[in-house]
């Protein structure tokens, strides 16, 4: 098997707020220094904990051979505490061998959220043109301080001329609503729902269609 990767450092971090199942993240850059012994490397095996003692750990394999960097997420740790961060070089053959040193990282100021306690606050949302004729709505909501809330589900509703036009849901925080004709009123009310349940309505937000669409 490999011998031990050694001189594992942290250089830096990033926050990033992510689409799909893993919705947001400390992203660590690493460096670290190769075996100079054993077995060929065919991938890197990463294990990062919130326990010095990696009891739990969340591991991972990267397929690869000969890398000195390498990017990986703390999402699956609690927020606002210290991560722990080793890395092992394995061979197909004869398995992975001794952890490196572990890392100690601290998240910096600005990264550190607190999962959201309640239901998303009200949207405040944004009806705007989208290639001359086309509409797009688009929200946001408001981020309580030290937490990171999110739009698991939208519901938003269409108006045409004051009129009911239909009401969907998606995933997404923002939505394109088809194209417009000149002189009709288009607008948009929306709401979120988390694991608290739904959020109050927006304020019904709209646009005009502008002269020379059909």
């Amino acid at each position: 098997m490999p011998g031990a990767v050694t001189s594992l450092v942290a250089r830096s971090a990033t926050f990033q707020i992510l689409s799909g199942v893993q919705r947001d993240g400390i992203w660590v850059d690493l460096a670290f220094v190769n075996p100079t012994s054993g077995s060929p490397i065919n991938y890197y095996k990463f294990a990062t904990s919130s326990d010095p003692n990696f009891a739990p750990a969340a591991t991972f394999t990267y397929n690869g051979s000969l890398l000195s960097s390498a990017t990986t997420s703390l999402a699956a740790h609690p927020r606002c505490t210290d991560r722990y961060i080793r890395i092992a070089a394995g061979n197909l053959s004869l398995g992975v061998g001794p952890w490196s040193n572990t890392v100690t990282f601290v998240p910096p100021a600005g990264t550190c959220y607190n999962p959201c306690s309640s239901a998303p606050g009200q949207p405040t949302v944004t009806v705007a043109p989208q290639g001359g004729c086309g509409i797009n709505a688009s929200w946001s909501i408001p981020q309580p301080a030290g937490q990171m809330c999110y739009c698991e589900v939208s519901e938003y509703t269409k108006y045409e001329n004051g009129a009911l036009y239909g009401t969907s849901t998606t995933g997404a925080q923002t939505v394109y609503g088809g194209v417009m004709k000149a002189g009709v009123r288009y607008e948009y009310t929306v709401r979120c729902k988390n694991g608290y349940g739904w959020g109050p309505m927006s304020a019904k937000v709209g646009i005009i269609g502008p002269t020379g669409c059909n």
